[in-house]
């Protein structure tokens, strides 16, 4: 399942970027992002859960997408949802920050903190960046 699961996630990942490369015209934004909200409805409700709890952010990054073409419609919604899925499925490292909380920078130079990070990711990340963190002291 597990290889099927990473399969369908690339996919679907490459599918939603071609989509934020279609430009449509003022006249068909909002027909567009109500399009889009429906389709990431229908992700959420039956291919999410079959991929199981993967998401590094909290809310999850379907959320998040939504929620940016929600208000900022198909023009500029779908290239910001596009940035935050490449933030999710994209190069990222993961430390302590000063204060020892858990601490995700992308590749892009954005930095989420341990409360906008999922449970999903702190149970597999967070043990081991702490463990990291007092062997070096």
């Amino acid at each position: 399942m597990g290889m099927m699961a990473s399969s369908l996630r690339r996919t679907l990942v490459g599918a939603f970027n071609r989509a934020a490369s279609i430009k449509v015209s003022k006249r068909f934004d909002a027909i567009a992002a109500q399009i889009m909200l429906r389709v990431i409805g229908v992700y959420q409700v039956l291919l999410s859960p079959l991929l199981g709890k993967q998401c590094l952010f909290s809310p999850t990054c379907s959320n998040r997408s939504a929620a940016l073409i929600r208000e900022h419609r198909w023009s500029i919604g779908m290239p910001m949802a596009r940035a935050q899925l490449q933030r999710c499925c994209g190069n990222f490292r993961v430390g302590l920050n000063a204060d020892e909380k858990i601490e995700l920078r992308c590749f892009d130079g954005t930095v989420f903190t341990e409360e906008e990070l999922s449970p999903a990711f702190l149970q597999r990340y967070g043990l081991f960046v702490r463990s990291v963190r007092m062997d070096r002291s």
